[in-house]
């Protein structure tokens, strides 16, 4: 409690035999220890390779600025507790550039987005085993993103990019669901500007509109032959309604994969 690590921190090794609370009371900065309510933090490199954890640990409101902790090898017991909520982080070091630290002139580098990634694969495999599915899947999310920083195709990025902004990594069940609400809505629209050369509301028209999009969309349920098969539509609509299937068939896929995450389902 309250002490101070100076420089860089090795856990190599050791053996934690009791309850260890790394939560509160401690800074790991390079400087003067400030008060002891302040949350723990990693100014720089945190080894606990090879560390035996045998009993309870907090780890609850550390912030490592620069480095993820490394665990290779480490024996971590099972309640043993990581920052590891969206909300959280701000706990880990960014996945690229440099961290301005307390006490020093020059800007710190952070740990390189290769070695981040095997540090977090670490700990989402001790999460898996723990069956902390929530936590778990928090470290599949910081492992992409330092995936997304490794690739150097451009094209790559872009579908790590698409993949984080359609449904968070899989892990979302409101975004692809957001994403088939505004998908189904411009379906709708457009064709109502089809039928009354108006995209706004004519009330005769909107529940067959609302249909047709849902029909597009979901068109493994048979809707689209059933009770729109008879339409001439023109080139523009049917290419955006073959657009349509192929996005809510994606989107449908994600917010099964968001659902069965959020729920746990094995």
């Amino acid at each position: 409690r309250s002490a101070s690590f100076s420089g860089s921190a090795s856990f190599r090794s050791a053996s934690f035999s009791g309850y260890a609370d790394f939560s509160r009371g401690t800074e790991f900065v390079d400087g003067a220890v400030k008060d002891a309510d302040h949350p723990v933090i990693f100014s720089k490199q945190v080894d606990f390779s090879s560390a035996k954890f045998q009993s309870t640990t907090r780890f609850s409101e550390v912030r490592f600025l620069t480095h993820v902790p490394e665990f290779h090898a480490a024996q971590i017991y099972d309640d043993t507790v990581f920052p590891a909520r969206n909300k959280d982080l701000e706990n880990w070091p960014p996945i690229k550039g440099v961290v301005a630290l307390k006490g020093q002139d020059e800007p710190q580098e952070v740990m390189d987005a290769e070695d981040q990634k095997r540090a977090y694969n670490r700990l989402r495999l001790f999460m898996n085993r723990s069956l902390q599915i929530d936590e778990e899947q928090f470290f599949h999310r910081q492992e992409m993103r330092c995936k997304r920083e490794i690739e150097s195709s451009r094209r790559m990025r872009l579908l790590y990019d698409l993949f984080e902004g359609v449904s968070d990594f899989g892990s979302s069940v409101l975004r692809p669901a957001g994403w088939l609400f505004v998908i189904w809505l411009s379906g709708a629209i457009a064709k109502l500007e089809a039928v009354t050369g108006n995209w706004w509301p004519d009330w005769h028209s909107i529940p067959s509109a609302m249909g047709w999009s849902f029909a597009n969309m979901f068109s493994f349920f048979g809707f689209q032959r059933r009770y729109f098969g008879g339409e001439d539509l023109s080139a523009v609509l049917q290419l955006f309604g073959g657009a349509q299937t192929v996005g809510g068939f994606v989107l449908l896929f994600f917010l099964g994969l968001g659902l069965r995450n959020r729920f746990r389902l094995r």
